[in-house]
């Protein structure tokens, strides 16, 4: 998806067993928002479309998906199942973006096409540690911190990419 006038709108997931963190940039790209997390669905369908519809509701150019590598780099057996969750996102979008739209009659709502956002892979490592030791420095409790630290982690991967971004040289990477 090409971006309009360089603005860079960004959605990162922290994903883990149990909920995928999310986290978004604004409207210009500048700043981030950790977001409400998605609870894991009992079929990978049902996190696909919670994903996507995250996605379509942000406007997102970019889906950037925190790859869990192992401490030297490795990609264990938590990369590898985030490798395949992203080939599904993948395919489910671009799914979902040739999908004739399929009314069901007058007055029915027509499903609106997921716009096909450019999918990066961004390593994690210790995202989820930064984001629990800030969250005990905030006193939050166990519990609280629970519910915060997966989207609060996705968040500091997307800081973490755009800065990468700003950095970089080229055109579209101011």
């Amino acid at each position: 998806m090409a971006e309009a006038g360089g603005v860079v709108r960004a959605v990162a997931l922290d994903v883990g067993g149990r909920r995928i963190g999310v986290a978004a940039t604004d409207e210009l790209g500048l700043t981030v928002q950790p977001l409400a997390f998605i609870e894991r669905g009992r079929a990978r369908a049902e996190d696909l479309q919670r994903i996507l519809e995250v996605v379509r509701a942000r406007g997102a150019t970019h889906l950037i998906v925190g790859l869990p590598l192992g401490l030297r780099g490795e990609r264990g057996a938590a990369a590898r199942r985030v490798e395949k969750l992203v080939a599904a996102l993948r395919a489910a979008a671009a799914a979902a973006t040739a999908a004739p739209a399929a009314g069901g009659g007058a007055g029915a709502p027509v499903p609106v096409p997921v716009p096909v956002p450019v999918i990066e892979l961004c390593d994690e490592r210790f995202t989820t540690v930064e984001a629990e030791r800030t969250l005990v420095a905030g006193g939050l409790r166990r519990e609280a911190r629970r519910a915060h630290v997966d989207s609060l982690a996705a968040a500091l991967l997307l800081e973490t990419w755009l800065a990468r971004r700003r950095a970089a040289p080229g055109p579209g990477h101011e």
